[in-house]
């Protein structure tokens, strides 16, 4: 009978630890004000903070036209084209774990434009200003 008690007990530890890890992992988060150099730092930014301003007015400057995509079950994700003159081809460039393009990609934008393409860029589902209650990992 006590083994009975103890395997009820582990089942129950188990499956307490499965739902946090499902809640820790999948289920959306607050956003980061973007805009807040100061709670980017505070946060898992730290240094890289200061460089996201000036990724936004590149962005800017550089024609970047908000796009929606519609996903299969009518999610609408959010993100950026950003058009190159002549260009031979399109990157498309997906951000990280709770990542956003504005931080993830700061650094290659220009380098992607001056080689010639055109770059879509998004906000995975559960994301930001994508739509979505839980992050699948591409699986949907």
């Amino acid at each position: 009978m006590i083994a009975v008690y103890v395997l009820l007990f582990l089942l129950i530890i188990y499956l307490i630890t499965c739902y946090y890890i499902f809640v820790t992992a999948f289920k959306r988060k607050k956003d980061y004000n973007w805009l807040d150099v100061e709670e980017l730092k505070n946060n898992a930014w730290g240094d890289y903070a200061k460089y996201v301003p000036q990724t936004i007015k590149w962005l800017e400057d550089n024609g970047a036209e908000d796009i929606e995509i519609t996903t299969f079950d009518n999610l609408k994700l959010r993100g950026k084209w950003i058009k190159t003159e002549n260009a031979h081809s399109t990157i498309i460039l997906v951000h990280g774990y709770r990542g956003h393009y504005v931080a993830d990609f700061g650094a290659v934008y220009q380098v992607y434009k001056d080689l010639g393409f055109n770059i879509l860029t998004f906000r995975h589902r559960a994301h930001g200003e994508s739509q979505g209650k839980y992050i699948t990992f591409g699986t949907f």
